[in-house]
């Protein structure tokens, strides 16, 4: 391994570091210059992590809720003290430093508030313990107990998402159930620095972090699902997907495997004539061009009413036109420098396209790029990696929602992850609510808008990671 890596990531089992004389190189991603390593888990590695969370699961469910919410919070205030590890990010990932650097601080922020997280998906925290009141009018006459769905919790993360470990770990934690980890070699920096921050809060009990190429080491994802009984699934991994749909359907209830998968996005925006243009033209093109196009909440397709079309697309190119472009560490770059391959492999993509209103392709990166399009565009079809906004004149909302429902009715789950209605009219909001194939809507603002404390594709993760089908009777 070269001397002058910046950084050498260990792997965490059992409350301590491991580093691995086989390591995964991370490059810089347009230059492709060795920035720093992970190390690489094997096969007795895994076998050790899974044995220590059975092992100390036990120990993980005498935990009280608020010793979690205590550590959490000093997570909150240690999390990512060291900012060249911003930069190191940034380049790793071709992700701004803007962005970067705001997803920290909101992850921060979600951390900090952690403990209200639980009150609005629960009611209180403490019915995590005590069990949810159930009432008779005003006389209490049962509890809804909460318990783990099994005994151990298999995290795969995915792609390069920032703040996706700071938002479903501790949930996971709060759940006191043994987690093993495979972090995502794409970014892993974020979910070690989240994983060090709690053992050193003094949380080390019950919490493992692996890394390994899932297209390269199979066996060990294979692994960890069989022993594993609940998986929870972040990004398009097709190698652990693929793992998943031929597992062999088990014979009794038992022995059955608890996947919560969350996919890819496909998300929307509907542009009617009555909205603020200028302020929803701002809106698309920043749900568009966020970490170059590349979250799952970006905006992929835009339905556009036709009597504003052309008005809109002119704003839409005024709005492109104030993107600062350049190296992703610098601090005001909305749009970093992409790879060759990433252009070439979206310019591919565009040649199928009649009409392009704007291409933000040039020697060095990937603008957002305008194309007039229709349903079939695979641009409005398919979740691609780029700020590629595919235009969709509509003669009405009722189009727009047609168009809109049968554009994701081939994807998994049907619907898209995020839609945003930008309109002034509350009937056609309305309309729009209770027609839309989606699990959020957003009103004038970008399909980016994450808020933590709302759902994710419809669920709470750490509802779904625990079971209430006991209740007390009193």
């Amino acid at each position: 391994m070269a001397s002058d890596l910046v950084l050498d990531i260990p792997m965490f089992i059992n409350g301590k570091e491991k580093y691995s004389s086989e390591k995964i190189l991370l490059k810089d991603k347009f230059t492709g210059e060795n920035l720093a390593s992970v190390a690489a888990s094997s096969a007795s590695d895994l076998n050790y992590a899974i044995k220590t969370s059975y092992a100390s699961s036990k120990k993980m469910r005498e935990i009280r809720i608020d010793e979690i919410l205590s550590v959490t919070e000093k997570v909150a205030e240690t999390f990512f003290s060291q900012e060249n590890k911003l930069d190191l990010i940034a380049r790793i990932t071709g992700s701004p430093y803007k962005y970067v650097s705001s997803s920290i601080a909101n992850s921060r922020q979600f951390l900090k508030k952690f403990q209200y997280f639980l009150d609005t998906v629960f009611g209180s925290r403490n019915f995590l313990e005590t069990g949810k009141p159930i009432y008779e009018g005003r006389q209490k006459i049962g509890l809804r107990i909460y318990s783990p769905r099994g005994n151990i919790v298999a995290l795969f993360l995915a792609g390069n998402e920032v703040s996706l470990a700071p938002f479903i770990i501790p949930q996971i934690i709060a759940t006191r159930t043994p987690l093993i980890i495979k972090g995502s070699t794409a970014e892993p920096i974020s979910t070690y620095e989240l994983i060090k921050a709690y053992h050193d809060a003094g949380l080390k009990t019950g919490i493992n972090l692996l890394f390994w190429s899932s297209a390269q080491r199979p066996e060990l994802a294979a692994q960890l699902l069989k022993q594993a009984h609940t998986q929870v699934l972040f990004g398009s991994d097709d190698n652990i997907l693929n793992l998943i749909g031929t597992m062999k359907q088990p014979m009794s209830i038992s022995e059955r495997k608890h996947i919560i998968p969350f996919w890819t996005g496909r998300s929307t925006a509907i542009v009617l004539a009555d909205a603020d243009l200028e302020m929803a033209a701002k809106n698309v093109i920043e749900g568009g061009h966020l970490d170059r196009g590349n979250k799952c909440v970006s905006t992929k397709k835009v339905y556009v009413q036709q009597e504003v079309f052309e008005t809109f697309v002119n704003l839409l190119k005024k709005q492109i036109l104030t993107l600062n472009i350049g190296p992703s560490t610098q601090r005001q770059v909305d749009v970093g420098f992409a790879p060759k391959e990433e252009r070439e492999q979206v310019a591919k993509k565009l040649k199928k396209e009649i009409n392009i209103i704007h291409n933000g392709i040039t020697n060095d990166t990937i603008n957002v790029t305008l194309v007039l399009a229709n349903n079939e565009s695979e641009f409005a079809r398919e979740e691609i990696p780029a700020p590629v906004l595919a235009l969709i004149p509509v003669k009405s909302l009722d189009e727009a929602i047609t168009l809109a429902n049968a554009a994701v009715s081939h994807a998994v789950t049907k619907k898209s992850l995020a839609t945003t209605i930008f309109t002034t009219n509350k009937d056609k909001l309305e309309t729009a609510v209770q027609s839309l194939e989606t699990f959020k809507i957003l009103v004038n603002k970008p399909t980016t808008n994450m808020n933590f404390f709302l759902p994710h594709q419809g669920k709470y993760i750490i509802e779904e990671l625990l079971s209430a089908d006991k209740v007390i009777d009193l």
